[in-house]
């Protein structure tokens, strides 16, 4: 009896030695995997369009809060968050900190 193999575009199916090596499989799921919901694979899966509107609504958010980009505007609000967990530690009891998260 023959045993069913099942390959997903998910690790580890698509790890480097899940397929023997010059496999026409090996070829498709690659292509499969690198072409994935973007403009080069399955037109019904892309989602560029997607990206680019985040991407913009990143950049408008950041600069209507003062940051000159959303990247500036992460780093601060992840060095704030780091600060107040930190300060929070030293005074609360262990755990604490983390039960408290989002009361502020």
């Amino acid at each position: 009896m023959a045993r069913r193999v099942e390959f997903t575009l998910h690790a580890p199916s698509t790890a480097p030695d899940a397929i023997r090596r010059e496999s026409p499989l090996r070829e498709k799921l690659y292509r499969a995997h690198v072409t994935r919901a973007s403009e080069f694979g399955n037109l019904e899966l892309d989602n560029t369009s997607i990206i680019v509107r985040e991407l913009r609504l990143r950049k408008e958010k950041a600069q209507l809060l003062g940051y000159k980009s959303f990247a500036e505007f992460s780093l601060v609000l992840k060095s704030r968050v780091t600060e107040a967990r930190s300060t929070s530690s030293t005074i609360l009891p262990r755990g604490a900190a983390s039960r408290t998260q989002g009361l502020c």
